[in-house]
C-alpha cells in the first residue's frame, strides 16, 4: 500500500516479520511517531519501521486519518516546510491517475 499523507509518503507491506513501514526519508518515519532504522543495501526504500502486529498498523491508520485537517491536500502539503519539496511530484502523480477513467 502506498500512502501519501502529511506526515509523509510511505509504502506499507505484510511480511513473515510484521507490517514494513518504508519510507525514503527517515523524517516521514519520525512524523508519526516511528523508529526508522536503515534498511538493508539495495533496498527500493531507504528508511523502515516494523510493526509487529495489525493492532499497531491500525494505530498507525488511525494516526494518519486523523491527520486530515485540511480542505486541499496539495495546497496543505505546500505549507510544510517538510513536505512542500514533494509538491511537484504529487502534481505529477495526481495528474497521471486523472487520466484513469472507468470506462
Amino acid at each position: 500500500m502506498w500512502i501519501f499523507s502529511r506526515e509523509g509518503f510511505y509504502s506499507i507491506v505484510h511480511k513473515v516479520d510484521g507490517y514494513h513501514v518504508r519510507a525514503r526519508r527517515k523524517q516521514d518515519l519520525v512524523n508519526v511517531g516511528l523508529s526508522a532504522t536503515k534498511s538493508y543495501w539495495g533496498s527500493d526504500y531507504q528508511w523502515r519501521a516494523i510493526l509487529p502486529n495489525r493492532t499497531e498498523l491500525l494505530k498507525l491508520m488511525e494516526q494518519l486519518g486523523n491527520s486530515v485537517d485540511y480542505p486541499n491536500f496539495k495546497g496543505h502539503i505546500a505549507s510544510r516546510s517538510d513536505q512542500k519539496d514533494r509538491l511537484d511530484r504529487y502534481h505529477k502523480i495526481w495528474a497521471m491517475m486523472a487520466e484513469e477513467r472507468e470506462s
